[in-house]
């Protein structure tokens, strides 16, 4: 089985202060015996938002460690940034993946169907990556790109656990959920980043535990799960090293599947 962190931002995230700097994801990778980590930038880039400089970083880590799988972010408002990220996929090796984090420019997921940008990654055959909220009207387009892109659509953080999300998701075979990070999820429930109100009633009812709620969505999702650990975020908002060790627990043909699942999105 080989082991992949699915989502992990590499720098500094400007409205925060989380970073995450190459020697530490390295030494990361080296603890939890890590085979590969999927790696974006961070979404808040006050000095570029195009991510033209960020995204020539993580093909620069990329080739300086064969262990990291290099994902772009997107800015789809921003005609340099769209200009960029063309120059790059056509003249870079290895770009495996488009992340899109649409709170950051403030745009809806569906606004890029059919764009420039869909148009590129349909032709380089790119899974699409969507960090999520907790609020439906913000994260609902994910569905509609789902139902029309032709390459796996991956939906972070777990819709946030929304039962309307969650139970639609479950019917789209390209679309997969990204659990992280899930125990930071569970230590987070009724804040500002999820709430049980809007759980499935099985999970509502239920004592909630990182083990608990991704059988629940594996069952759910007919497996169609990824692991990641959302460094930095996970290690400033909660204990990072809960990501990793609620997995043993786990009944290791739901670890292998995704696992395997994350193997043909990211290394086929």
């Amino acid at each position: 089985m080989i082991n992949i962190d699915s989502h992990v931002h590499l720098g500094k995230d400007d409205r925060l202060g989380y970073e995450l700097t190459l020697e530490e994801l390295e030494h990361v990778i080296q603890v939890h015996n890590i085979d590969y980590a999927v790696v974006f930038p961070c979404p808040w880039d006050s000095s570029n938002p195009t991510y033209v400089r960020r995204n020539k970083e993580i093909i620069e880590a990329a080739m300086q460690f064969s262990n990291l799988i290099p994902a772009f972010m997107i800015n789809p408002l921003s005609s340099d940034s769209i200009k960029a990220i063309r120059n790059l996929v056509e003249n870079s090796e290895g770009v495996k993946a488009f992340k899109f984090y649409p709170p950051a420019q403030n745009y809806a997921p569906q606004m890029i169907i059919g764009s420039e940008i869909w148009n590129l990654a349909i032709s380089y055959k790119l899974p699409l990556i969507f960090h999520t909220s907790k609020i439906y009207e913000e994260t609902a387009g994910i569905l509609d790109v789902a139902e029309k892109y032709p390459y796996p659509v991956i939906a972070a953080h777990a819709f946030r656990l929304h039962k309307d999300l969650l139970t639609k998701a479950s019917t789209i075979p390209n679309l997969y959920v990204d659990i992280s990070p899930m125990n930071t999820l569970i230590s987070l429930v009724d804040s500002l980043a999820v709430s049980k109100q809007i759980m499935p009633l099985e999970l509502q009812n239920a004592s909630l535990t990182p083990e608990f709620v991704t059988r629940y969505l594996f069952n759910l999702m007919d497996s169609r799960l990824i692991w990641g650990s959302d460094l930095p975020w996970s290690a400033n908002l909660s204990n990072a090293e809960g990501e990793w060790n609620f997995l043993p627990k786990l009944d290791f043909g739901i670890v292998e599947k995704m696992m395997r699942n994350a193997e043909s999105i990211f290394l086929a």
